[in-house]
C-alpha cells in the first residue's frame, strides 16, 4: 500500500516546524527513546529521526505542518526493520543506536589512538595519557549518570519515569505535531489505519515465511501516546478526552483488546547492562594487549620474569586488579601497567552502580506493565454509558447498581463530564453520567452531555435511561418500561398556511436504535417478566424537546402516531450523539404520567423500574459481550 513519505528536505522543514510549535521543544525530549535503557540519553537530530523512521513507513505524513512519529517496540526494534538497501539499513541502524553511538566513540576512539602509539617507545606516555583520558571519560559519564538518578530522577514523577520505560515492549508515538486543530481526529484515525498496516504486513510476512497464509489480522496491540511528545495544546487535550489515559504523562490506546490476548512482559535484561558488561570485557582485552605490549618493551633481564609480558599473563593481571588483588606472581615493571592498575579498581564498583540503577528501571517498567495488564482487562470488559437526565433518574439508577455491587460510587471530574464509575458486573463495566438540564438544546443538553461521554469514555453501548410519558392508557400502566423500536424526532417540522389555518408537517426522521441492543432486550424481556409485575413494551417512542401537559396534544399525537407508545425530550439528541459515534444505543424509559394533569409522585417508581431493568439486563449478561465478540470478529 503507498503511502505519502517525506523526503529528507520535507524532513529537515517538519523539524523546524516542530522546534517553533508552541510545546515543540518540551516535545523533542521525547522524540528519540534512549538506546540503552533510558541510562544514557541522547538524541539524534529529529531530521535523521525522521527520515529513517520515513523509509519505514512510520511517519504518517500530511505535510510539514501535521505529522505522526510511530516507533516499534524499543526492546524488539530488529523485528520491523524492512530489507531496503545498505543504505537504509545503516541510517536506521544509526538512528536506532545514537545513544549508544554518542557514548562509546570518544572512549573507543581513544583506544585505538593509544594502539596505534604503542609501537613507537617515545609515544608510551602519550599512549598511556590517552588510555587515561578514555577511561576517565567513561567513569565520569557513568558516574554523573548514577548521581543524577540518585539525587535528581527522584523528582520526577513515578508516572513520568514509567512512560519512559513502558514503550520498551509496545509500540508507542513519541511525536505528534498538528498546527490545525480541525484535522486532529483525521491524524489520530491515519495513525491507527498505519499501524494496523504496519503490523498486518509484518503479521503475513512471517506467515509466508513459515508457509502460510493470513487473510485478515485483528490489531489487539497498544499503542503508548506519550504526552510529552505532542507539540500543541489542542492536541494533547483531544488526546485526554478521547483516548484511554492512564495518567497525565501517557495515554494507551487499545485496539479490540480482548481477555484471552496474551500478555507481555518487559524484555530481561535491560539493554544498557549488557552492553555496558560486553564494553568492559572488550576494554579488558584490550587492555591486556596494550599493557603486554608495554611491559615487553619496558622490562629487563632481571624483572622480565615478573612482568605481565605474556598476554594471559597480562590478561590475569587485569582480572585481579578488578576484583581489587594482586595476581600472584605478576608484577608489573612499567609505569604504564602501575598508573593503569589503579584505574583498574573503578570498573567493578561502577558494575554495581549501573546494575542498581538498570535494576530500578526494569522495577518501573515491570509496576507500569502491571497497571498496563489492569487496564487492558478493565478494557476487555464491555463498557456501558448510562444517559441521566432529572436528579430523580440519576439517584435511581446509582441506587439500583451500588445495591448490587455494595459499593458507593464517587463522581470522577477528569473529563468533560462528572462520570460515576459503577464497577463492573458480569464483565460489563457501568459508567452513569447525567445531563445538565432537560430537552436536547442547551449545552449541558442531552446531546452535548451523550457526545463528550461518548468521546470521553469510549464505551461499547450507550443506554438512555429514565422516565417518560406513555400514550396508550388503555393497555399501560404508570411504572411500564418502554424500549424504542424507533424514534421519531417531532422538533423538526415545517409550518404551512393552508385555508386560513397553520398546519404543521413533521419533517423530522425516524430512526431504528441498535437491533443488536433491540434483540438483546427481546430475548431478556421474558426472565424479566417472569419474575416481575412490570411489563415491557417495545415500541414506537415519539421525542419533542417541549415539556407536555396538555390533554389536547396527546390526543393529536396519538391520532397522527397511532403507533407510538411513548415520548420524552431527550431520545432523538441521545440517538443522534449515539449514531455519529457508531456506539450501539437504545432508550429504556418508564411511564411516569400521561403527558396532562402532572405531577410527580410516580417519577420515583418510575425511575426505579427503569433502573432496575438495566441492571437486570446487566446481571444476566445481555450486556457482557462487546459487539466486534458478538459478531465474531
Amino acid at each position: 500500500m503507498p503511502f505519502d513519505r517525506p523526503s529528507l528536505h520535507d524532513c529537515h522543514h517538519a523539524a523546524r516546524r516542530v522546534k517553533a510549535a508552541p510545546l515543540g521543544r518540551a516535545a523533542l525530549r521525547t522524540v528519540r527513546p534512549s538506546g540503552v535503557s533510558g541510562i544514557f540519553r541522547a538524541r539524534a537530530p529529529l531530521t535523521l529521526v525522521l527520515f529513517a523512521a520515513a523509509l519505514e513507513d512510520r511517519v504518517v505524513w500530511q505535510g510539514a505542518d501535521g505529522f505522526a512519529l510511530l516507533e516499534p517496540p524499543i526492546a524488539r526494534p530488529e523485528a520491523w526493520r524492512h530489507r531496503r538497501g545498505f543504505g537504509s539499513a545503516a541510517l536506521r541502524r544509526l538512528d536506532r543506536y545514537w545513544s549508544t553511538v554518542v557514548f562509546a566513540v570518544p572512549g573507543l576512539t581513544a583506544l585505538l589512538i593509544a594502539v596505534a602509539l604503542l609501537p613507537f617507545a617515545s609515544l608510551h606516555a602519550p599512549a598511556l595519557l590517552v588510555t587515561v583520558s578514555a577511561m576517565a571519560y567513561t567513569v565520569t559519564v557513568l558516574s554523573i549518570m548514577f548521581v543524577w538518578q540518585l539525587f535528581f530522577g527522584r523528582d520526577e514523577e513515578p508516572s513520568a519515569r514509567a512512560a519512559g520505560t513502558v514503550a520498551a515492549d509496545h509500540w508507542n508515538m513519541p511525536l505528534l505535531h498538528q498546527e490545525n486543530e480541525q484535522r486532529i481526529g483525521e491524524l489520530f484515525d491515519q495513525v491507527e489505519r498505519r499501524l494496523h498496516h504496519l503490523v498486518a504486513d509484518k503479521v503475513r510476512q512471517d506467515a509466508a515465511d513459515q508457509g502460510g497464509q493470513v487473510s485478515r489480522v485483528r490489531l489487539s496491540t497498544r499503542l503508548i501516546c506519550l504526552h510529552t511528545g505532542v507539540t500543541t495544546d489542542q492536541a494533547r487535550a483531544y488526546l485526554g478526552t478521547t483516548r484511554s489515559v492512564i495518567n497525565r504523562d501517557y495515554s494507551v490506546l487499545f485496539f479490540d483488546a480482548r481477555p484471552e490476548d496474551l500478555a507481555r512482559r518487559p524484555v530481561k535484561p535491560p539493554a544498557f547492562f549488557r552492553f555496558y558488561l560486553a564494553s568492559v570485557v572488550i576494554v579488558v582485552f584490550a587492555l591486556a594487549y596494550l599493557v603486554m605490549t608495554v611491559e615487553r618493551g619496558t622490562c629487563t633481564a632481571a624483572n622480565c620474569a615478573a612482568g605481565a609480558t605474556t598476554y594471559g599473563r597480562a590478561l590475569a593481571w587485569i582480572a585481579y586488579r578488578l576484583l581489587w588483588q594482586h595476581a600472584p606472581a605478576v608484577e608489573p615493571v612499567s609505569d604504564f601497567a602501575i598508573a593503569l592498575g589503579l584505574l583498574l579498581s573503578l570498573p567493578a564498583p561502577m558494575v554495581v552502580v549501573v546494575a542498581a540503577v538498570a535494576f530500578r528501571a526494569q522495577v518501573l517498567a515491570y509496576q507500569a506493565e502491571i497497571r498496563l495488564d489492569k487496564e487492558k482487562q478493565r478494557m476487555a470488559n464491555t463498557r456501558v454509558l448510562i444517559v441521566t437526565v432529572a436528579d430523580v433518574e440519576r439517584d435511581a439508577v446509582l441506587d439500583a447498581i451500588e445495591g448490587h455491587t455494595r459499593k458507593v460510587a464517587a463522581p470522577t471530574y477528569d473529563g468533560p463530564v462528572p462520570v460515576f464509575e459503577m464497577g463492573t458486573i458480569n464483565d460489563a463495566d457501568l459508567f452513569v453520567v447525567q445531563a445538565g438540564s432537560q430537552g436536547t438544546t442547551g449545552p449541558a443538553g442531552a446531546l452535548t452531555v451523550t457526545a463528550d461521554a461518548i468521546r470521553h469514555l469510549a464505551p461499547h453501548y450507550a443506554l438512555i435511561v429514565g422516565i417518560c410519558y406513555g400514550l396508550r392508557q388503555d393497555r399501560q400502566r404508570l411504572g411500564d418500561i418502554l424500549i424504542s423500536e424507533k424514534i421519531t424526532d417531532l422538533d423538526h417540522a415545517k409550518l404551512v398556511e393552508l385555508d386560513g389555518r397553520v398546519e404543521e408537517r413533521l419533517r423530522g426522521e425516524t430512526v431504528v436504535p441498535s437491533p443488536m441492543l433491540l434483540n438483546t432486550v427481546r430475548a431478556a424481556q421474558r426472565h424479566w417478566s417472569g419474575n416481575n409485575d412490570t411489563a415491557v413494551h417495545v415500541g414506537l417512542m415519539l421525542a419533542w424537546n417541549k415539556l407536555l401537559n396538555a390533554a389536547p396534544v396527546v390526543d393529536s399525537l396519538t391520532a397522527k402516531h397511532p403507533d407510538a407508545i411513548g415520548g420524552d425530550m431527550e431520545g432523538a439528541g441521545f440517538q443522534a450523539a449515539a449514531r455519529v459515534a457508531g456506539v450501539e444505543s437504545l432508550l429504556i424509559k418508564s411511564i411516569c404520567d400521561w403527558g396532562a394533569d402532572k405531577d410527580d409522585d410516580a417519577q420515583p417508581m418510575a425511575a426505579r423500574n427503569a433502573a432496575a431493568f438495566v441492571l437486570h439486563l446487566a446481571r444476566s449478561g445481555a450486556l457482557s459481550y462487546t459487539p466486534a465478540q458478538r459478531r465474531g470478529i
